[in-house]
């Protein structure tokens, strides 16, 4: 995994953040226990926004398209 450095603080930005989730979520025989995040590309972005009804269900759309999860994980 590469990373950029954060010219103004001096610390290095990792390209994905891994989030541990408090309360795993299982979906059939399937459990989340983490999310991996990374920036999202320009074509995920839209792709997230065209398909939602709200500013909150593009978010969630995108939090699912860039970590790789059901859409139900993220609600």
């Amino acid at each position: 995994m590469s990373e950029q450095t954060n010219t103004e603080v001096g610390t290095k930005i990792p390209d994905e953040l891994i989030i541990a989730l408090r309360k795993p979520i299982t979906l059939g025989e399937v459990v989340y226990d983490k999310l991996s995040l990374r920036e999202p590309t320009a074509g995920e972005l839209e792709k997230s926004s065209t398909a939602a009804s709200s500013n909150l269900g593009a978010i969630m759309n995108l939090i699912s398209i860039v970590a790789k999860v059901p859409r139900r994980v993220v609600e």
